[in-house]
């Protein structure tokens, strides 16, 4: 193995982060094609949409752990080079992503009716919301194989394969949704329908090329036909899995909090939150190219016991990505600002004051998400998910109601405990990291 790929270069940081950024990039607009296409349909439809992702994407957060766990002890193993482990892992990954898939899939029916009751309009059609929820849901089973693959390949040290996989993927669910939603090429017109058609079959596409990536590469395909008992790493592998799950769902649930808040503040207020909050996620996007790269790094050196590098590419990675997070604000800001003119005062004043807060949510935010990512690629998943548990929900969430609310600070005091709940995962995350350093006593 090249000296390169052991040690944190900016080169070798760099090689790992761009195809990860790009496959981030790549699921965002997807995303954001689907809204388009359902924006020709109807203002229903976009709402459809809105409602099943309340409870379909942080569902997906929860099962985050599938990819993250994955590319985890695939790293530590791949840095130790037990070959016996790895090819343990992708099969326990493999074996977790179809069971909990399909466990989901024979739920989905109870599902997508709790969905529709639980966040629904009563505008909007009830058969719609479910019909087009359960499609989804059966989805779930390929997008979980997809996750488990390409967090192996990202444990393996490779990004190019997950994101070649991804542009696939994207690429398929855009042409069904030309071909399904409005009905082109003869092709019967299916409406908001044919958007969670064209979600599944991209996915069960996808799923099925990535595992002839996955049999067919010569990184990987060792791995696949091996004869070993995988019941000696379950337990560590739910483990991880689960604990990484937790802390990222938990979090997404208390950041979307504060949507529930904001119907209440007024059209004005939730405009200038819609501009703020695309400036402050277009120039957030490089972040999910360090986080992959920061937990793929960190758990090979634990399993290589090379534990004198891990806070040089940590502080490495931290600065690397401040410094594209900074410039990309400060490049994007009078562009989105120019693109969403408006001549209301209120509206623009507010925008200034909150893009300039949410700057400093963002320097904190990287450094905590960062250290945290560090932290999980070190096995220490439990103090990640108890410190969420009090900052997310004992701090932040009673706070930001506290100031928005009943402050009446609005906006402004949503960016501002923003920030503080920033600040402090921060502190305690770099503190476990740098200061503590119970994870020296780790060993895989």
């Amino acid at each position: 193995m090249s000296s390169e790929h052991n040690n944190g270069t900016i080169k070798n940081i760099l090689r790992l982060v761009w195809p990860a950024f790009l496959t981030q990039v790549l699921i965002s607009g997807c995303g954001m094609i689907d809204l388009v296409f359902a924006g020709k349909i109807s203002t229903q439809a976009i709402a459809t949409i809105s409602i099943s992702n309340a409870v379909i994407t942080p569902l997906f957060y929860f099962l985050e752990g599938i990819r993250t766990g994955t590319t985890v002890l695939t790293a530590n193993y791949f840095g130790a080079q037990e070959k016996n482990n790895i090819a343990k892992i992708l099969r326990l990954s493999l074996f977790f992503a179809i069971l909990i898939g399909l466990t989901l899939v024979i739920l989905s029916p109870f599902i997508s009716k709790y969905i529709y009751i639980i966040f629904a309009c009563p505008d909007i059609p009830k058969e719609l919301v479910e019909r087009f929820s359960l499609i989804t849901l059966i989805s779930i089973p390929f997008t979980l194989v997809v996750y488990a693959i390409i967090g192996f390949f990202r444990g393996l040290q490779n990004t190019l394969i997950p994101l070649i996989i991804t542009t696939i993927i994207c690429s398929i669910n855009a042409s069904f949704d030309f071909l399904l939603v409005t009905g082109n090429f003869g092709v019967p017109q299916m409406g908001i329908i044919g958007i969670s058609l064209s979600t599944l079959i991209s996915y069960s596409t996808g799923a099925f090329i990535a595992l002839l990536f996955l049999i067919k590469h010569k990184l990987t395909k060792e791995y696949v036909f091996v004869k070993i008992k995988i019941r000696k790493l379950a337990r560590e592998y739910l483990r991880l899995a689960a604990e990484i799950g937790f802390y990222t769902g938990m979090q997404t649930i208390a950041i979307t909090f504060f949507i529930f808040i904001i119907k209440n503040l007024g059209s004005k207020t939730i405009a200038a939150y819609e501009i703020t909050q695309q400036i402050y996620l277009l120039s957030f996007l490089p972040v999910y190219g360090f986080q992959p790269a920061t937990s793929i790094l960190i758990a090979k050196y634990l399993g290589s016991e090379q534990k004198k590098l891990i806070i040089p590419t940590t502080k490495k990675i931290i600065f690397l990505c401040l410094f594209s997070v900074i410039t990309l604000n400060l490049i994007l800001t009078p562009i989105i600002l120019k693109f969403f003119s408006t001549s209301d005062p209120f509206i623009l004043n507010l925008i200034k004051i909150t893009t300039r807060i949410a700057l400093i949510e963002q320097f904190f935010s990287i450094i905590g998400l960062l250290t945290k990512e560090a932290l999980a690629g070190l096995k220490d998943t439990k103090f990640i998910d108890v410190t969420t548990i009090l900052t997310g929900y004992v701090f932040f969430m009673p706070l930001v109601y506290f100031v928005s609310v009943n402050l009446n600070f609005g906006l402004m005091g949503r960016y501002s405990t923003f920030a503080f709940w920033a600040a402090l995962d921060s502190i305690i995350f770099s503190w476990r990291l740098f200061i503590d350093k119970k994870w020296l006593k780790y060993h895989v």
